[in-house]
């Protein structure tokens, strides 16, 4: 080939740039309309970065930063540093980084500060490659005392929405000591988690 010809086929090539940001805009056009996962989406977008030499070339905040504009005209929360709304905006973001990295920290952290759930703590424990079915099903079906089931404990949330507490009392009478010391005690837990 001359070196004419390679260089017309050189131009001729599209800017592996623009074929990104078109991509990553598309993505985020399905993302919008519920057609894509939004991890789905960015973590496509990401390996294709990383396959066609963009990480390379920009480095991951210009990366990120291309994502970022791809996806904020669809995302309040990306829109600018300043809609950011208080929740996700609460853990302090580096000076000047309003990047899509920015704004998972800022979730991650949010996520972070969440109380610790023992009953999910529980299932996962039983997810280990040396439990065995009969005893994940043995210590799901058997409970301990105090141990109230989900729907129970989802009732009495119901009805201290209700705000009626003769209601609230009447219920509770028909359960156990050890029961009601669990209901009342994962009611005080939930206003604990509510209230911050």
């Amino acid at each position: 080939m001359t070196a004419a010809a390679e260089i017309e086929a050189a131009a001729a090539r599209p800017d592996p740039i623009a074929i990104f940001i078109a991509r990553a805009q598309a993505r985020a056009i399905l993302w919008a309309c519920g057609e894509l996962d939004l991890h789905a989406a960015v973590d496509q977008l990401q390996a294709d970065a990383e396959r066609s030499g963009l990480i390379a070339e920009l480095g991951q905040d210009g990366v990120q930063r291309l994502l970022a504009d791809a996806f904020a005209p669809h995302c309040d929360v990306l829109a600018s540093s300043e809609d950011q709304n208080e929740e996700i905006s609460a853990a302090e973001p580096v000076a000047g980084d309003d990047t899509f990295a920015a704004v998972c920290r800022a979730a991650d952290e949010k996520q972070w500060r969440q109380p610790r759930d023992e009953r999910l703590d529980r299932l996962r424990a039983l997810l280990a490659d040396d439990v065995g079915l009969d005893r994940a099903w043995r210590e799901l079906n058997t409970r301990a005392p105090g141990d109230v089931p989900t729907a129970t404990l989802e009732a009495a949330e119901y009805l201290m929405r209700e705000k009626d507490p003769a209601r609230m009392r009447a219920w509770l009478a028909q359960h156990t000591a050890p029961e009601r010391a669990a209901i009342l005690q994962h009611l005080e837990r939930r206003k604990g988690t509510r209230a911050k």
